[in-house]
């Protein structure tokens, strides 16, 4: 009982997301942005006249539901790394940490309500 009451509990959770946080934000600013860029066979107006695009790609232009959670999955797992010990360590990294978080808020949810 003594283990689990205390200030550790928040100030470990409060580590774990700044590390997580900083995790992702470093690997946000890695990943380059040029190779997901496509501006072939648009047509860009001058600013005088404001026209429709006259293209068919233009209406293909956003994403679907599904190929942004393949994005959002290829972000939260560092698929822009090559190197694959580093993408392992790096996944091993944050699932450690968000089972770590779990288990923090599982066991602060255990102690103030009974019978869970």
């Amino acid at each position: 009982m003594g283990t689990v009451v205390g200030k550790w509990r928040l100030k470990l959770l409060l580590l774990l997301l700044i590390l997580l946080t900083i995790t992702y934000t470093v690997n946000g600013m890695f990943i380059e942005v040029q190779d997901s860029l496509d501006t072939e066979g648009y047509y860009y107006p001058d600013y005088k006249d404001i026209e429709y695009n006259d293209t068919a790609s233009a209406t293909d232009s956003g994403d679907d539901f599904i190929s942004v959670l393949t994005q959002l999955g290829e972000f939260l797992t560092f698929q822009n790394i090559d190197n694959a010990y580093a993408m392992l360590f790096l996944n091993m990294f944050t699932s450690v940490c968000f089972i770590s978080i779990g288990y923090i808020v599982f066991t602060f949810i255990k102690e103030f309500i009974p019978f869970v």
